[in-house]
């Protein structure tokens, strides 16, 4: 039963044979103690006597697609995609502090230079002073 999502997809296009009939009983609910008797005992006869485990692990990851791509594939590119979009984000970040600092920087220049423009304001309003 643990398998169960493994098997509706795996049962889409199964021939009407006796050694699907576990699996086909297994895509839909059964409706009568009879009924759930005969999935259980289907189920655990193939599943313990045809099918190894190394098998339903590989059928399982066969089976597993997300956009058509199997999932490990589509987890790590997902989490590459996670990576470059960290790696952006980090990028501009940097970037930003760096104006940060170069927008601080100007705005000390310019402070600076307003405080030379006065002084040089007071010392020509001094020289004009004088003169007269």
């Amino acid at each position: 039963m643990e398998c169960g999502p493994i098997f509706i997809v795996a049962t889409t296009a199964l021939e009407d044979r006796p050694e699907f009939e576990w699996m086909k009983m297994t895509t839909r609910l059964p409706q009568t103690p009879g009924e759930l008797d005969k999935a259980a005992r289907l189920i655990s006869e193939n599943i313990n006597d045809k099918i190894k485990p190394e098998d339903l692990e590989k059928t399982m990851f066969d089976f597993m697609y997300v956009d058509g791509v199997n999932v490990l594939t589509y987890a790590e590119e997902q989490k590459k995609a996670a990576e470059e979009q960290k790696k952006a984000a980090e990028e501009q970040k940097k970037a930003a502090e760096e104006q940060k600092r170069f927008a601080e920087e100007v705005s000390r220049e310019l402070q600076e230079a307003r405080r030379e423009i006065e002084a040089l304001k007071a010392e020509l309003k001094g020289t004009v002073k004088s003169d007269e």
